[in-house]
């Protein structure tokens, strides 16, 4: 099991995924939000979700170097950036089944169509915890993190707990906006960050009227954590990316969760 598990980690490490994380399968089910589809559903055997992701631009440097090694890739893609991370993804499923283990990639893009949450599979992989902004926040890299992919496997979780998380320490008990003075909370224009949560409802109106909320968001940019591993412009807008469509998945999503 230690080779598989440190075979998945160089494959992905090679390629800037430097946040990777193990939940338990059973767990997220049970914790998932409203409206939110199973990680059973997909894979009625899974025990595990190995979350892949990066902290700050790790993966972004990696995924530019690609394309001028392979400038052909882009051409007649509607997501290059989302056809890359699928590609290096998959490697891991490989890799996994190769060792004999059931398992199924998920994504978090918009053409999936089918959104799990995850922020709490994070939460629940001790990779840090949810801020006020509706964004998780990582110790180290604050809210500039994204998670580009999960595996879901039939790997027993019970076997990867003994040692600790196998990826890193554990961030469960982790608080980062106990005592901080929120400016993210200033910063955002429709008032969508407060002192009870985040209101998504107000984020996404806001974001089809303010210009500037459709390639970034002002509350993440103010945010205290991690601010030296703040995004690229390039890659800030292609992770905050918001367009018509966007706006229609988002409020499908909201019409079968509680209101906010």
């Amino acid at each position: 099991m230690k080779y598989v598990l440190d075979a998945l980690r160089d494959i992905y490490r090679k390629v800037g995924f430097n946040l990777i994380g193990v939940a338990s399968a059973e767990e997220y089910d049970a914790k998932a939000p409203p409206g939110a589809p199973r990680l059973r559903e997909v894979l009625p055997e899974a025990s595990t979700v190995f979350l892949v992701g990066n902290g700050g631009s790790a993966f972004w440097s990696h995924y530019k170097a690609f394309l001028r090694e392979n400038p052909e890739f882009e051409r007649g893609r509607a997501d290059p950036f989302d056809d890359y991370t699928a590609l290096v993804l998959s490697e891991g499923e490989k890799l996994l089944r190769g060792a004999g283990f059931n398992t199924r990639s998920i994504y978090p893009f918009v053409r999936e169509k089918v959104w799990f949450s995850f922020q709490h599979m994070a939460v629940l992989a001790g990779l840090g915890q949810i801020g006020k902004h509706g964004v998780l926040i990582h110790p180290e890299y604050g809210p500039w993190i994204s998670f580009r992919g999960a595996l879901l496997t039939d790997i027993p979780f019970s076997l990867l707990t003994g040692s600790g998380a196998p990826f890193g320490p554990s961030n469960r008990d982790f608080d980062p906006c106990t005592g901080c003075p929120a400016p993210c909370m200033t910063a955002c224009p429709g008032s969508a960050v407060t002192t009870t949560g985040f209101h998504l409802s107000r984020c996404v109106e806001t974001k089809l009227v303010h210009a500037a909320c459709r390639w970034t968001c002002l509350a993440r940019f103010h945010c205290v954590y991690g601010v030296q591993h703040r995004f690229h412009e390039a890659e800030l807008k292609l992770h905050a990316r918001f367009t018509p469509e966007h706006a229609r998945e988002v409020s499908s999503h909201l019409s079968k969760s509680k209101p906010d």
